[in-house]
């Protein structure tokens, strides 16, 4: 077992959501010590849900790690392959990451370990079996992500025009934009705001209408239709800037795009609140914005989909019991109340941790769009599924830049998918 003198150990500060604490300095004892990796952007709350953990759990220590969201999987993957380095808890962006970590042998099987809460809600119940990976539990959801529609509350005003609110369609969507698009003393303003040729947003109307896990033959109709919807938006509406113009660097940081304040509206997870809420106080900027539902098919039953970030332990730890109680703690009641005070939903979903994100001052007036909607449809820990999508995107992306049509895209698209055993029959 590791041991590490506690008064070797300096003080630290919280830096998240504004506050900072010291960490308590006890009497010198053997701990056990937790590496923990994450990205990043988890910094500000992961800091707070560490330091809680280990003030209610004084006989262990817990490192934080947090690596570039760019060198997040490369540094995964050379930890587990390198052997004198050490890791125990781990956390991943997407089920699917997860599902290549369990075929990698990163993450241990922890079914038998594991035990469910009596109080446990109900959609975390589900989320958990959603994410089961041949019937076995790998990973814990501790961050849960619907999606909603931003909008420049100023532009609204200054235009007349009123807020979205309650059910729409895409097509709605699509009207608004255009109202909200205009060019006032040689600026262009933008009803809505299209993402880098490298995003996958482009397929969010696609994963309304259902398609999440697989692709099928009509699964593969509705994703051509998401991609005619965005390139019309872009090229014949003119309601969002052309792909043809967002291929630098900068192009990519839409949540700065958007406080620019000539973008109308845009589609996002609730995760941007939280990227919103940290440039708006370093940047000291006049901005309003609010969140209406995500818009839906109109002839077709919608969905939502919901996506987590999922945390998990890693086979090479020495601790299993001490870092399965980490991951507990991040993923359960606790780690949850203390993520949702940072505005940042977490997967485990109560009325509680809902009163937490409305009464927080920075979450938008309407935040309860996040959650008051039908028919989720959960990502999957689908390995498949993400190889289909880079197949999928990288043509459809070229589609976008106006370097083939969409026919021949998708042709290509249909052939590759099918030599590779990645479309699938639709259900009858």
């Amino acid at each position: 077992m590791r041991k590490l003198s506690i008064c070797l150990i300096l003080c630290f500060f919280l830096a998240g959501c504004g506050l900072k604490e010291d960490a308590p300095v006890e009497e010198e004892t053997e701990k056990v010590v937790l590496e923990y990796y994450t990205w990043q952007d988890e910094k500000d709350y992961a800091i707070r849900v560490v330091n809680h953990f280990m003030e209610e759990n004084p006989g262990i220590i817990v490192n934080m790690h947090f690596v570039p969201s760019s060198e997040y999987a490369q540094t995964i993957s050379v930890i587990h392959n390198t052997r004198d380095s050490k890791i125990d808890v781990f956390a991943e962006t997407k089920p699917s990451n997860s599902a290549a970590d369990v075929e990698r042998s990163f993450v241990l099987d922890i079914t038998d370990m594991y035990q469910r809460v009596p109080d446990m809600p109900e959609d975390y119940a589900e989320l958990l079996d959603a994410l089961k990976i041949n019937g076995r539990v790998y990973m814990l959801p501790y961050r849960k992500s619907t999606w909603a529609v931003y909008y420049n509350k100023n532009l609204f005003d200054q235009f007349g025009i009123p807020y979205p609110e309650g059910s729409w369609t895409w097509e709605d969507y699509t009207e608004l934009a255009k109202e909200l698009t205009r060019t006032i003393d040689g600026q262009k303003i933008y009803g809505s705001l299209s993402y880098e040729t490298s995003s996958l947003w482009w397929r969010t109307p696609a994963r309304t209408a259902g398609v999440e896990n697989q692709v099928t033959e009509s699964g593969l109709e509705w994703l051509k239709k998401s991609a005619l919807w965005n390139y019309r938006m872009s090229y014949e509406f003119q309601v969002q800037p052309a792909y043809t113009e967002l291929t630098d660097v900068s192009s990519y940081d839409y949540i700065n795009r958007f406080l620019a304040g000539n973008i109308g509206m845009f589609y996002c997870g609730d995760w941007c609140m939280e990227i919103i809420r940290r440039q708006l106080q370093e940047k000291q900027l006049d901005f309003s914005y609010d969140v209406a539902p995500i818009p839906m098919p109109a002839q077709a039953e919608g969905f939502m989909p919901v996506t987590t970030a999922v945390v998990q332990i890693s086979s090479r730890t020495e601790h299993p019991e001490e870092a399965l109680r980490l991951a507990e703690y991040i993923s359960g009641e606790k780690g949850a109340a203390i993520i949702a005070g940072c505005s940042v939903f977490p997967a485990w979903d109560t009325e509680e941790i809902r009163k937490i994100l409305k009464n927080s001052e920075h979450s938008p007036k309407h935040i309860e769009y996040f959650w008051d909607y039908n028919n989720p449809i959960y990502t999957s820990p689908d390995k498949e599924m993400e190889e289909a999508l880079e197949i999928i995107n990288t043509y459809v992306g070229r589609y976008f830049l106006k370097e083939i049509s969409l026919e021949d895209a998708f042709s290509s698209i249909r052939s590759m998918l099918l030599e590779r055993g990645l479309l699938s029959e639709d259900e009858k």
